[in-house]
């Protein structure tokens, strides 16, 4: 059993997340060979903050509020204001710039077949009150100091039911190690970001419907740039129910999440100064069912003109709904080539959940087998100015209504027609004669 058993790094504990999402996450850090907990999220009745004594628990904290991620062990030792606590190490990262906490044990959960670090026996606890900074991440134990807190990123996700008319929020401070250079690899900002859109989808739908309806738009700022960086997407989903065990099942929820780690994760790659996220926000709206519907038909005068704009009679199908018949104004690109041609009209297809994402909070997280794969991408070499990194952000925000083609041309096509209420999927054509 040793000889097969793969070595887990020290426990983290997550807390805040609903089941569906804390079960994902757990289950893709046991593949990578990280151990987290699924904790609740504190005791039912508060406390005053409890100053830190030798057998006392102590939190070293990622982030703390609604969404708190981090690890509970024991103060070994207390010099006045400074604290060594765990007798092991977090992560062995040396300098860090964590929040320092109290924390409440709701019991020891005893593995009496413990072999090695397989199947440990752990406490199941969670972090309390932010009691100061913790600095130094060593092999034989944590040191902090009880006093001021390190600087910490505010993260700020409001969600929208629009079926109901809910809203729920989903508020955390996460440690920006930013100055002492990511320890991990990647801010703690992109880990926790994503878990908290997740959630916040989560709370006001208090399902995972697999049809599902939404936009979201996510704006960050960054203390050496003047303006925000901001993008919205839309996401729709037509899959079946998600079910309670599939985490990020919920689509608008994967999605946006997906896309700000992807942003945050921009700014972690640029390759000039250093860059401190200020703050994180989204705003994420839902309703259920598909506002989808299948583009079947389209009908064309017989003669266009080229870079004129012609009247398009387009017979879609909605989702499990009626067909009808809609006109659009769509323009014949000014480089079209004279004579017969086929015009072709594709849509965008409906969104998926990426349960993937799952892995990437993994790596995130540490994990020594991750990474990026050194191909060469975006994430590899990174923008290599402001400017860059806002264009690479902001482009994030993505076109998801029907490209007009001339012809089997691999061009990427231009824009004609995005309905504000439906996406349009499928792909129809027709063919016209072109004249000057």
């Amino acid at each position: 059993t040793l000889r097969r058993a793969r070595s887990l790094a020290g426990p983290l504990t997550v807390s805040g997340l609903s089941r569906p999402l804390s079960t994902s996450l757990t289950r893709a850090a046991r593949k990578a060979g990280r151990a987290i907990i699924a904790a609740p999220a504190g005791p039912l009745h508060a406390f005053p903050p409890v100053q830190l004594r030798p057998g006392s628990a102590m939190g070293v904290g990622y982030s703390s509020g609604d969404v708190a991620i981090g690890a509970v062990g024991t103060v070994a030792y207390v010099d006045g204001d400074t604290v060594w606590s765990f007798g092991h190490e977090l992560d062995a990262a040396g300098r860090r710039n964590l929040l320092l906490q109290d924390a409440y044990v709701f019991d020891v959960v005893n593995n009496p077949n413990q072999i090695g670090e397989l199947g440990s026996t752990y406490k199941l606890a969670s972090a309390s009150h932010d009691v100061g900074t913790l600095s130094n991440d060593a092999l034989g134990s944590v040191v902090g100091r009880v006093g001021a807190l390190p600087r910490t990123t505010p993260v700020r996700i409001t969600a929208r039911d629009q079926d109901s008319g809910a809203r729920r929020s989903v508020d955390s401070r996460v440690a920006d190690e930013t100055d002492v250079e990511d320890p991990l690899g990647s801010s703690l900002v992109s880990l926790v970001t994503p878990l908290a859109i997740g959630q916040a989808t989560t709370n006001v739908l208090r399902s995972a419907p697999g049809k599902l309806s939404g936009d979201a738009c996510v704006e960050i700022r960054v203390r050496e740039m003047r303006k925000k960086m901001r993008f919205c997407n839309r996401y729709v989903g037509d899959s079946p129910a998600a079910g309670a065990e599939s985490g990020f099942g919920n689509v608008v929820g994967s999605g946006a999440g997906s896309d700000a780690e992807l942003a945050l994760s921009l700014i972690g790659a640029y390759t000039g100064r250093a860059l401190h996220v200020a703050s994180v926000d989204a705003g994420v709206r839902v309703r259920r069912g598909a506002a989808l519907a299948y583009m079947r038909k389209v009908t064309l005068p017989r003669r266009v003109r080229r870079g004129r704009r012609v009247t398009a009679k387009l017979t879609i199908q909605r989702y499990r709904g009626p067909r009808e018949v809609r006109k659009v104004s769509v323009r014949i690109p000014s480089g079209t080539k004279l004579g017969s041609r086929r015009i072709i009209l594709r849509g965008t297809d409906p969104d998926f959940a990426d349960e993937g994402l799952f892995e990437d909070i993994v790596i995130d997280l540490g994990d020594e087998e991750g990474g990026d794969g050194g191909d060469g991408s975006a994430l590899d070499v990174g923008p290599q100015s402001l400017d860059a990194l806002r264009a690479a952000v902001e482009s994030i925000e993505r076109y998801d209504g029907v490209k007009l083609f001339v012809g089997r041309t691999r061009d990427g096509g231009v824009r004609a027609y995005r309905d504000p209420d439906l996406r349009l999927a499928g792909r129809v054509s027709t063919k016209v004669r072109v004249t000057r």
